[in-house]
């Protein structure tokens, strides 16, 4: 939902209002809280770095919000270096599976054409140049979360549960090998 659609929606949402409020204190409030949601979205980057992905609305400076309503939350970006750059990474994803979908559309909106068609080649591969420009910022993003120091100990942490993992596997394979005459 673009930014006008929502503080439309929200400024004829009443009903979400509390009973005991009248109805010049509802439009006040739906209306201070548009103008917050809006300045959130404006200062976040607006439509051009907005998307919404698994059920929240993702900014690709690690800002999330709920569907815009009276009701939801808008977070900055987490303080916390790790967790702000999980919530880019999560951008990221969602990018770059929405620039695959409009390849793969296309692509099998074309293999059905029954006529050759150039125009769809060539947006074909201007998708196919914005899949791969969007796999590189998914990927940096991804090695940027991995390199923090939380990354780090997480990926350490990791790798000593699947050393120990392989270690007793090895160890209850030997018990069972173990057989008396």
């Amino acid at each position: 939902m673009g930014l006008a659609l929502f503080a439309g929606r929200l400024l004829s949402e009443g009903s979400r209002l509390p009973v005991a409020v009248n109805n010049d204190q509802k439009t006040n409030m739906n209306e201070a809280v548009a103008n917050r949601c809006k300045a959130f979205y404006q200062k976040h980057g607006g439509d051009d770095h907005a998307l919404f992905f698994k059920g929240l609305w993702r900014f690709e400076d690690g800002a999330t919000a709920e569907e815009f309503s009276s009701l939801g939350f808008l977070k900055d970006p987490d303080p916390e270096e790790y967790q702000r750059l999980q919530d880019i990474s999560i951008y990221h994803q969602g990018r770059l599976e929405q620039a695959t979908k409009a390849f793969n559309d296309l692509k099998a909106q074309l293999a059905m054409s029954p006529w050759p068609d150039e125009m769809g080649m060539t947006e074909l591969k201007r998708l196919k140049s914005v899949v791969e420009e969007k796999q590189f910022a998914y990927d940096s993003a991804v090695r940027h979360l991995e390199g923090s120091p939380e990354g780090k100990r997480r990926a350490q942490s990791k790798q000593s549960d699947q050393e120990r993992r392989i270690a007793l596997e090895s160890f209850h394979t030997d018990v069972k090998s173990m057989n008396v005459r």
